[in-house]
């Protein structure tokens, strides 16, 4: 399993998530893949790694504060 083997080759994080990303992207043939993290407050979500898309086009945070417009935009993506 490649995945097993990125961890056990002490990869980081964002060298894991950009694997995963290219893997979702062939596997499910989609337009882009994006991966957000926890950060570290615990109050929003932030990009790790995407592909199909540039930095400009997405959102920089997404609030996990369920009154917040970017948590809606989360659930609105196709």
């Amino acid at each position: 399993n490649e995945l097993q083997q990125l961890v056990v080759s002490n990869q980081t994080p964002k060298e894991i998530a950009k694997a995963l990303c290219k893997e979702a992207r062939l596997r499910f043939e989609a337009d882009s893949v994006i991966i957000y993290t926890l950060n570290e407050e615990k109050t929003s979500l932030e990009p790790l790694s995407g592909l199909g898309c540039t930095l400009q086009q997405i959102e920089s945070k997404l609030s996990l504060d369920s009154t917040s417009s970017d948590a809606k935009t989360l659930w609105e993506i196709p």
